[in-house]
């Protein structure tokens, strides 16, 4: 078999090597062929669009912006006789619902509790009662009585107003 395939190879590199003659007949065979022309797909011309333009991103918003610590001072000036007198208040809101924070024992002097609900434009009234603890112009002490403030948030402060006869107010800050 090997045989054959030297033979083969003889035969051809023969036919290659042939006489100019030979070659001239056969010239077709070299000539280069002419580059068939490749069909190139048919493409449309892209329509034009406007270009697209993120929106600016929105500013993250809680459904309830005006949680947390606020701390402060809850005020009552001279009155019918009772002294002026103050001390501090802490209120805590939470979902948009506030309440009073207290170290003091239920039903003890000092003791204070409120609530009220911050409305979406800030307003919040608060309803609560208070045990007096017997400070000079106050009631006595021991002496629960029930109160009621409207007001308002702005930015990072409360400010509101006793709706009694006595002019209180409250000022709290919201802690950050």
């Amino acid at each position: 078999m090997i045989r054959w395939l030297v033979i083969g190879i003889g035969v051809v590199i023969v036919g290659l090597t042939a006489s100019p003659f030979v070659m001239a007949q056969n010239s077709d065979v070299f000539r280069e062929m002419p580059p068939s022309p490749i069909p190139r797909p048919h493409t449309a011309p892209m329509p034009e669009h406007e270009p697209v333009v993120a929106a600016p991103p929105q500013p993250v918003t809680s459904p309830f912006p005006y949680d947390g610590t606020w701390v402060g001072m809850h005020r009552c000036p001279e009155f019918n006789n009772r002294q002026a007198f103050e001390h501090s208040l802490v209120m805590q809101i939470r979902n948009g619902r506030a309440s009073a924070v207290t170290n003091v024992a239920v039903g003890t002097p000092g003791y204070i509790t409120f609530d009220g609900a911050a409305g979406p434009s800030g307003r919040l009234t608060l309803h609560g009662y208070a045990i007096s603890r017997g400070q000079p112009g106050a009631s006595p002490a021991g002496t629960q009585f029930p109160f009621d403030y409207d007001g308002a948030i702005a930015g990072d402060a409360y400010t509101a107003r006793a709706l009694g006869s006595r002019p209180c107010t409250i000022e709290l800050f919201r802690q950050r």
